[in-house]
């Protein structure tokens, strides 16, 4: 079955038609960047920028709980919107997914949408040299061939705890790395004690 079968698919907002000018009222949004993507499915919170509105935007350009968004612009990795990360702004950089059928998990369709086979068919599909991109089409007729949803459920848990396990190993990491300076600061400063 294709994607756009299970799902709606949606472009995001073309931005300039509207962001506020110095003068007119502002209704302030944040919003998904090109950098809030991650293979992890995991919105990076540092990432989004602010935007201000002339007025209000429907609720079509806004993320709601489970929704999935791709990036359009390679590489096109999905997230996963969670409760916490409703009402970000989502630009035509991005396309969201919003399913209609309730034996698919969200989040495994964002893991989905990650796995390696997917990107390669993603990458077969980009176009122009500048800014290579896929279009929402390519993301609408994408060939879907999923498991069971217990099957999907097991993966999500499984998925989020070595994402988990990545997030410890590079807090450990630095961690040991301020750890072995300031051993190596403790070393050169009873060295220069000596000294005098």
């Amino acid at each position: 079955m294709k994607l756009k079968d299970i799902a709606k698919i949606k472009t995001g907002l073309v931005l300039s038609r509207k962001k506020a000018a110095l003068y007119e009222v502002r209704i302030s949004y944040k919003q998904l960047t090109l950098k809030s993507f991650s293979n992890s499915t995991a919105i990076n919170l540092f990432t989004l920028d602010d935007f201000s509105s002339a007025d209000e935007i429907k609720s079509d350009y806004l993320t709601q709980e489970g929704d999935v968004v791709v990036r359009l612009r390679a590489p096109s990795t999905a997230i996963y919107i969670d409760k916490s990360m409703q009402g970000l702004v989502v630009s035509s950089l991005m396309v969201m997914i919003r399913l209609n059928d309730p034996n698919i998990n969200n989040k495994f369709l964002a893991h989905y949408l990650n796995s390696g086979s997917i990107q390669r068919i993603f990458n077969i599909a980009i176009k122009g040299t500048a800014i290579p991109m896929i279009g929402t089409r390519d993301v609408a007729e994408l060939d879907v061939n999923l498991p069971s949803l217990a099957q999907q459920n097991k993966t999500v848990k499984i998925m989020s705890l070595l994402y988990r396990e990545q997030e410890i190993l590079k807090e450990l990491s630095i961690k040991k790395q301020i750890f072995t300076q300031n051993t190596l600061n403790t070393i050169t400063n009873q060295f220069q004690e000596e000294k005098l």
